[in-house]
């Protein structure tokens, strides 16, 4: 008896998953940034979280702009709720490709970050993410970052980090673990809940790609200082919910490390030492120590 044939995807293929929420006046230039991407994304999920704010703009734009473009693989989920920051990775599962990319809504790639990510990966298999940070644990009440990665250091080197945002770049078989556990919150934090369930169930590690400030084609972002920063950015309205000791994001990232074993990258009571880190090089990654 013939048996059904599993489907096959296709090598390096790629699909973006960009979200709608409070911010809609830079999702055309988002759009036109991944589909310029040197590889071009297979398929563009729109992921709309319910906000007022938006609501014009799906019912009256969103598809008249959408029909602008040649090309046929948008695919829209619009929802009657605010599945807020985790609920759009649950639609990233139907994703028929080797890689996923997630993307904040005001974040704007170089053309050539996809390329970037692919081969990043092939050096370190890890999440690729524009943006990272690394921790240190001061007490059993309060972490440190001790720095940030990506953009807004313009790094030439892979770096390894703790926890990575902005975009989320992966193997689509990897987010069988982002689920492994349950969050501990679901109002934020998804970024360390899928960097912990990847080091824990999967041995795999965040990094950030190398994004030189002589080749911003490779930048995972390059606008977030002017558009991350505006009225609606979630960081600004929560920030006395989400930052500095005994806050919510605080505690989730202590539970994390303290109670369910996350590995810190510099280690959890050390300042500790660079670690490895890969050149781009006339078009190449060159792995070289820092």
């Amino acid at each position: 008896m013939k048996l059904l044939e599993l489907y096959k995807v296709k090598k390096n293929s790629i699909v973006a998953v960009l979200s709608i929420y409070r911010r809609t006046q830079y999702l055309q230039e988002q759009i036109e940034a991944v589909l310029n991407q040197t590889i071009p994304p297979k398929d563009i999920f729109i992921w709309v979280n319910k906000h007022e704010d938006n609501e014009e703009f799906v019912n009256k734009k969103l598809y008249p702009l959408l029909d602008t473009y040649d090309y046929s693989n948008f695919r829209v989920i619009k929802n009657d709720y605010n599945w807020k920051f985790h609920g759009r990775f649950s639609i990233a599962q139907m994703a028929q490709s080797e890689y996923v990319c997630v993307f904040d809504d005001d974040t704007i790639p170089g053309k050539k970050w996809f390329e970037n990510c692919i081969k990043s990966m092939k050096l370190k298999n890890g999440m690729m993410g524009s943006i990272g940070e690394k921790y240190c644990l001061v007490s059993d009440q309060e972490i440190n970052m001790r720095s940030i990665e990506g953009w807004r250091s313009n790094n030439e080197k892979i770096k390894r980090v703790d926890v990575i945002g902005h975009s989320w770049f992966f193997r689509k078989e990897w987010l069988k673990y982002l689920w492994a556990e349950e969050p501990v919150t679901w109002d934020v934090c998804e970024d360390i809940q899928f960097s912990f369930c990847l080091q824990k169930y999967g041995g795999i590690y965040s990094y950030v790609p190398p994004q030189p400030i002589s080749d911003l084609d490779l930048c995972g972002s390059l606008k977030s200082y002017e558009y991350g920063g505006d009225e609606v950015a979630s960081y600004i309205l929560n920030m006395d919910e989400w930052r500095g000791k005994g806050t919510v994001r605080q505690l989730a990232y202590l539970e994390y490390i303290i109670n369910r074993g996350m590995e810190l990258t510099e280690g959890k009571n050390t300042m500790g030492k660079e670690s490895v880190g890969w050149l781009w090089e006339d078009g190449e990654l060159k792995e070289e120590y820092i």
